[in-house]
């Protein structure tokens, strides 16, 4: 491994590589834009970080135009160390869904608002657990990264429709949708799931991401056999390992290194590392 040449290249708009970098932590690049969302990692780092085994390396990234999303503050989401990182990149902005103690130089946004920041659109949602969810648009790609805010009744007598809505009112239908399926927290996984399907009836996006599985990666893949059992079309790209990735383009998957479920038979169409097209290969 060595530092991504994927950085390096030209993307046209529309167009987006995303790296898993471990539970509820991803990377976005757009035509001009490097997105980190909710990094966190419970365990030492290897002895090189980079993009390609999910961590982040401030010399790999410190040429980009780089904003940091955190949703809130649960230690799963949150790792202060992140702002060590614009100590060796020049170009790079913190968007928090609340105020950290004994920090500066973040912008901090509130539940229901929107903003235009480092060249980004964002508008935040009100989590139900702690927080906000964003959706950001960039260069073309619209990303809903909704955090904690998951459905917790079956019959969603607890708050979550209503945010969703408000998406749904401002002209929402994001690109990639990273959704929280699995979680201590969470309690009932079935109305967690109920969520996530009223998400992607209501807003639908081009391609679903599972997150916040804790190391229990596994639980993406069942996860999205149980989407395309209920006769969703919309592909559900599953992280196996950190340093997963798939492109998209226009709304499309076109190359991954995960596993990507398409066709609401529930048929799995992956690929394994150096593969350079979505295809089925059996596993």
């Amino acid at each position: 491994f060595g530092f991504s040449p994927i950085l390096n290249k030209e993307f046209k708009p529309g167009s987006a590589v995303v790296w898993y970098l471990g539970h509820s932590g991803w990377a976005v690049k757009t035509a001009n834009h490097l997105l980190i969302f909710d990094y966190y990692k419970r365990a030492s780092l290897p002895d090189t970080p980079l993009l390609a085994n999910g961590s982040i390396n401030p010399e790999e990234i410190k040429n980009l135009k780089v904003t940091v999303f955190v949703s809130h503050s649960h230690g799963d989401h949150y790792m202060p160390t992140i702002f060590d990182w614009r100590k060796e990149v020049k170009d790079i902005a913190y968007v928090f869904g609340f105020q950290p103690e004994n920090q500066s130089g973040y912008t901090y946004l509130e539940p229901r608002q929107t903003k235009t920041l480092n060249g980004l659109e964002i508008t935040t949602i009100k989590a139900n657990d702690s927080g906000v969810g964003f959706l950001v648009k960039a260069d073309g790609v619209g990303i809903f990264h909704s955090g904690d805010h998951a459905n917790r009744k079956q019959d969603f007598s607890e708050p979550f429709k209503e945010e969703i809505e408000f998406l749904a009112a401002a002209g929402a239908k994001p690109d990639i949708f990273f959704a929280p399926v699995s979680g201590c927290g969470f309690g009932d996984l079935e109305a967690v799931k109920m969520g996530v399907f009223y998400t992607i009836k209501t807003l639908s996006p081009n391609v679903m991401a599972p997150m916040h599985a804790l190391g229990s990666e596994e639980r993406y893949v069942d996860f999205a056999k149980e989407v395309k059992k209920s006769g969703f079309d919309t592909p559900v790209c599953c992280a196996g390992h950190n340093g997963d990735w798939f492109f998209v383009h226009e709304g499309q998957v076109k190359k991954a290194c995960a596993y990507v479920f398409k066709e609401s038979t529930g048929k799995e169409a992956g690929t394994c590392k150096g593969k350079t097209e979505v295809k089925s290969c059996g596993h």
